[in-house]
């Protein structure tokens, strides 16, 4: 208990350098990615901890876009996509940042987001009660329909164009 006490007081600290300018340097930032992934999977459970650790990553690849690459290499996305399910507001709109920050990247890592699943945890966010939820979620489902073919044609597949009409109406 007192370890997990510890690294919640620590991800707060660690989030405090990474709200304020300048930002700290792009190696500095990809120790904290590194620091972080251990973390998460040591306490995958710990919604406080969550809490922060998901605001620090989106701010992550928010400000860094080279780090999207590490995020990939050090295989975080799969937990990403899962925590996403959490019934938290602040974790699941923090990990749906992430993902709408790598949606906003190549082909290869928007295909990566659908081949790992994100669009079943789509199919219930874009019902949200949170409007903000509800927006990135729309982000995320517009940066796949900018996608290729492929992603398109596996959005039609899953019947998201009547999903957005519905959340239209």
């Amino acid at each position: 208990n007192s370890k997990a006490q510890m690294l919640k007081q620590i991800i707060w600290t660690i989030k405090q350098f990474f709200t304020i300018k300048p930002k700290p340097s792009l190696n500095i930032a990809k120790k904290c990615l590194k620091a972080l992934a251990k973390a998460i999977n040591i306490y995958p459970n710990n919604n406080d901890f969550l809490v922060d650790a998901s605001f620090i990553l989106s701010l992550l690849v928010e400000y860094y876009k080279e780090i999207t690459k590490d995020l990939l290499e050090l295989d975080l996305l799969p937990i990403i996509i899962n925590k996403i399910a959490i019934n938290n507001n602040y974790i699941q709109f923090n990990f749906l940042r992430i993902v709408g920050n790598i949606a906003c990247g190549n082909a290869n890592q928007t295909q990566k987001l659908v081949d790992l699943g994100i669009l079943k945890h789509l199919k219930k966010t874009i019902f949200s009660t949170t409007k903000k939820i509800r927006k990135e979620t729309v982000f995320i489902i517009s940066n796949i329909a900018a996608g290729t073919q492929k992603q398109i044609e596996t959005l039609i597949k899953e019947d998201f164009l009547p999903l957005l009409i519905q959340q239209v109406q």
